[in-house]
């Protein structure tokens, strides 16, 4: 599901390739909305009030369709939550960039690279390539000698459903890294720190964008919860929601018709 702010950072992305010179003061005097606000919650650091949402969806003539999708995002408080840019993404296959930008939100983080190698347990040298990446991509930025998210809100969202295969290959090698620190903790931290869970089912993969769109809830969902639940974080911790295939994917008639032919 698009949301909201990606929607509006793609309209004023258009209107800028039409006019080089249309900044985000011209954007929000054309939605009648405060320049500062728009400015906020284009980077995340704002919440969009229902009101807002209104003269928004007003001014940019949102269909009823495309109103209602992105009106349960706004009710829900979900519209600073993003999906990674297919651009940024590119830049972003190591699981430990984005444990970085959550790194950063701890209130005792230290802005040195040596500092953060040791608590992701990783080099030096990954930190260093990591924080390279993750400011050309603008998701965090160097202030008063202190790195720090770009974004209020650094939680963001990546899956393997993806049209290009090479970004898709960059997201399993991120999920790939983290299923190996996950299987590291099982091993080594105490049992009591962790919650592991899992369900086997069988289910209709034509459902399985209906699925999709359930997962990307529940976890920005999860994300905002854990905002809200301390007011001073002590720890990175990662969720892994992973929904697989375990068996051939096969019909009563198609599976029957095979099995006879091996007969």
């Amino acid at each position: 599901m698009e949301s909201l702010r990606s929607y509006l950072k793609q309209r004023l992305k258009q209107r800028q390739q039409v006019n080089g010179a249309y900044s985000v003061r011209a954007f929000a005097r054309d939605l009648n909305v405060d320049h500062g606000t728009l400015s906020q919650i284009l980077t995340g650091k704002r919440k969009i009030s229902r009101r807002n949402f209104q003269k928004l969806a007003e001014a940019l003539e949102l269909s009823p369709e495309l109103v209602a999708r992105l009106q349960m995002e706004v009710d829900l408080g979900l519209e600073s939550y993003s999906t990674l840019e297919e651009e940024a993404l590119a830049e972003l296959g190591h699981w430990s960039m984005s444990a970085l930008c959550e790194l950063m939100r701890l209130p005792g983080f230290i802005s040195d690279p040596r500092w953060m190698a040791e608590q992701l347990e990783v080099s030096e040298s990954e930190i260093e390539s990591a924080l390279r990446a993750l400011s050309q991509t603008g998701q965090i930025r160097l202030h008063k000698g202190r790195w720090e998210p770009v974004e209020m809100n650094t939680t963001t969202l990546s899956g393997t459903h993806l049209k290009n295969l090479n970004l898709a290959e960059v997201v399993r090698r991120g999920q790939r890294g983290f299923m190996e620190k996950q299987l590291k903790a099982f091993e080594e931290k105490p049992l009591h720190e962790m919650s592991h869970y899992g369900l086997t089912v069988a289910v209709d993969t034509d459902r399985l964008p209906e699925f999709r769109e359930k997962f990307v809830q529940f976890l920005r969902e999860f994300s905002t919860q854990t905002e809200s639940a301390s007011a001073e974080p002590k720890a990175v911790y990662r969720l892994n929601l992973s929904f697989f295939p375990v068996s051939k994917t096969c019909s009563d008639s198609h599976n029957l018709a095979n099995f006879k032919k091996t007969e």
